[in-house]
């Protein structure tokens, strides 16, 4: 992680695809480690606007996550709030929305509030907001051509 805050993406790169390969290794394919560690890859690629990468990472990531997460998972609900984000910046501004709702109600059902990921729903949707206030609701021209 400090890689990636003193923009070392390269070595940032390495340790995040070691780590999942660790625990794709020690645990498998299907563990919430492994869904994790994707999604941990995905948001350094997201920050070097790797949008498509990050994209595929976080749809791995989610599929196991809602086979094995419990509802109300704080890594789930974050998940859910980070591949709202990274849809909102390829512009699939509706899968975006849909995945932001479902982390809300999520959030607002668990048992325990967890302050982290109820600062992170707030600033994807000012980013939701913001794009369709300036740009209407945008025609995706992404291969997936999603709206």
């Amino acid at each position: 992680m400090i890689y990636a805050e003193t923009y070392r993406f390269d070595l940032a790169e390495q340790y995040y695809l070691k780590a999942r390969d660790g625990y794709a290794a020690n645990f498998g394919r299907s563990s919430l480690n492994y869904a994790v560690a994707l999604d941990n890859l995905g948001n350094l690629y997201s920050s070097l606007g790797l949008y498509d990468q990050d994209a595929a990472l976080k749809e791995e990531a989610l599929a196991i996550m809602r086979t094995t997460a419990t509802p109300g998972d704080p890594n789930f609900i974050r998940m859910l709030a980070n591949t709202a984000n990274t849809y909102s910046n390829l512009n699939w501004l509706d899968d975006s929305e849909s995945l932001l709702r479902e982390a809300e109600q999520m959030h607002e059902q668990a048992a325990q509030q967890d302050v982290q990921n109820a600062c992170h729903i707030p600033y994807v949707q000012g980013s939701l907001y913001l794009k369709r206030k300036h740009t209407g609701k945008p025609k995706c021209i992404n291969p997936k051509q999603r709206n």
